[in-house]
């Protein structure tokens, strides 16, 4: 797929990897990323750092606990105030927004959290994009600046048990 948007022969690139364990090509003005949950991986390719992350929606046994220490007081009251069953999807949400900002800056979830938990924002402007049509996923695309315009691309894997 990178060697398409390169026009390049796919063996020609070369990939390294950033301090915070982000994969990024060499020498190239691409910049990419990906995730994957379930049957589903999502791949985002920009010419700006980009990030993504899906989750498959499932129970989170631990929301009560766990909650309080990524989200801010605003966003664990706007969970509180959930119906038990909507609870992990919001979180998840939430989660894969997180999670895609985090990706896109290029550092681990910790540098996009302030003590209360809520996203720094001096360190420039974000897009985030919740990706809402993959029925039983949560999803989200982050991109540096603004008018980050998603061009989706369905691919469907083939794998060859021997």
């Amino acid at each position: 797929m990178l060697a398409g948007y390169l026009e390049c022969d796919p063996l020609a690139l070369s990939f390294g990897t950033a301090e915070h364990g982000k994969p990024f090509l060499d020498g190239s003005p691409i910049e990419f990323n990906l995730s994957h949950s379930g049957d589903v991986a999502l791949i985002a390719v920009a010419t700006r750092p980009v990030g993504v992350d899906v989750e498959r929606l499932r129970p989170v046994l631990d929301l009560d606990d766990l909650a309080p220490r990524v989200c801010s007081p605003a966003e664990v009251a706007e969970l509180v105030a959930l119906a038990e069953p909507h609870r992990a999807h919001a979180f998840l949400a939430m989660w894969t927004r997180k999670e895609a900002l985090a990706k896109a800056m290029g550092a681990g979830i910790g540098a996009i959290l302030r003590d209360d938990g809520a996203p720094r924002e001096e360190r420039g402007t974000w897009t985030l994009v919740d990706v809402g049509d993959l029925p039983g996923y949560a999803a989200c695309v982050a991109a540096e600046g603004s008018g980050l315009q998603l061009v989706r691309q369905h691919v469907t894997a083939v794998t060859e048990r021997r």
